[in-house]
């Protein structure tokens, strides 16, 4: 089971995460080792919030260079979770749009022009016949 599985919805346990994640903070690198994505998505997380992080950078004028506490991820999944859950949950399946019919003057089984069709006025105007 899985530490995601395992953790009620209202609360993390700090014991469990250390088992799952350990005690040392993690790079946006192995975050993303772990996610299966690039670096660029962690830190994409961290810029717009939705993962937290220290900046441990020695000048705060400097690249920064951040450390992911393993409560910060456990908390990240939790959320993720939560919104995954609302979406499937809500989530209705979308129809198939149909292809618009074409109307064509010409018959392409024959290449004659449409018996089926009352007058040209009838096709120029989308099928409203008389105007």
């Amino acid at each position: 089971m899985s530490l995601i599985q395992s953790i009620p919805d209202d609360r993390l346990d700090l014991d469990e995460v250390a088992r799952h994640y350990g005690t040392k903070p993690m790079t946006p690198r192995d975050i993303a080792e772990r996610e299966g994505c690039r670096v660029q998505k962690v830190l994409k997380w961290i810029s717009n919030g939705e993962l937290l992080a220290d900046d441990v950078s020695a000048d705060l004028s400097q690249k920064p260079r951040w450390k992911i506490q393993p409560v910060y991820y456990a908390e990240f999944h939790q959320r993720r979770r939560e919104a995954r859950r609302r979406q499937v949950q809500g989530a209705k399946p979308t129809p198939r749009r149909q292809p618009k019919k074409k109307l064509s003057l010409i018959d392409p089984k024959t290449g004659k022009i449409r018996a089926d069709l009352q007058n040209v006025g009838a096709f120029c105007n989308g099928g409203e016949a008389g105007q």
